[in-house]
């Protein structure tokens, strides 16, 4: 973009030319249309917007009307067996282990359409679709329920899959989170830190072994009391 000189503009203002009225008319003349109000190429066919759905989570996300060659295409990656066996999805899955169908470009859970297929539609009290067999990838109706929010947060404290004690990440993969020395903001090192609690037990003073160590005071006494390099015996 251009900027226009000082000499242009003040032509422009002496032959009448008023910005503010000029930027007003602009406004008005364009066409009127409301914030919230979707774009008509974003519209899908069953009039949802896919902008917005394609935001919502992937367990709540609202579902377009499958076609029979759709209804074919995902029967055939089901592996059926028995009523009481678990039907597991053949095909692309997530990092959860939850089946994913393509339906208009974007993915959805697939034992949300089995669910569909077979009582017709997910009600919009309780958005959730739950497991009774805590399967991810089982796609049989028979081991299907729904429920609302806090009925799948119950259901995953019972069946122990959330995230706590052992099973939070640090625990389950520490090799990902950079402790100690590994991390990038560390200013001392295991060696120092063992260090530190040694001087401590011998009496000096926390402003002492801070200076010693280029850290603040704060920060010895949160090591003595075990709230940082606590894997640092």
């Amino acid at each position: 973009m251009i900027t226009p000189s000082r000499e242009t503009i003040a032509k422009r203002i002496k032959a009448g030319w008023e910005p503010e009225r000029a930027r007003k008319r602009w406004t008005q003349s364009r066409p009127s249309r409301k914030r919230n109000e979707p774009s008509r190429s974003w519209k899908l066919r069953n009039g949802s917007n896919k902008s917005h759905d394609a935001n919502m989570p992937l367990a709540t996300r609202p579902i377009p009307q499958l076609s029979e060659a759709q209804k074919a295409n995902f029967a055939k990656k089901v592996k059926k067996g028995q009523q009481d066996e678990c039907w597991p999805w053949v095909a692309s899955r997530n990092r959860k282990g939850y089946g994913q169908f393509a339906i208009q470009n974007y993915p959805v859970i697939a034992h949300r359409i089995a669910y569909i297929l077979e009582h017709g539609s997910i009600p919009n009290e309780a958005p959730h679709i739950l497991h009774r067999c805590d399967n991810p990838p089982c796609c049989n109706p028979a081991h299907l329920f729904a429920g609302t929010n806090e009925e799948n947060i119950k259901d995953m404290v019972a069946k122990g899959r959330s995230a706590k004690g052992d099973r939070t990440g640090p625990r389950l993969h520490p090799e990902c989170m950079p402790r100690g020395s590994r991390h990038h903001g560390a200013k001392l090192n295991e060696t120092q830190v063992v260090e530190i609690r040694r001087r401590r037990k011998a009496g000096d003073f926390l402003r002492k072994i801070a200076n010693a160590f280029m850290v603040s005071e704060a920060t010895i006494r949160h090591i003595i009391a075990g709230k940082i390099w606590r894997h640092v015996p």
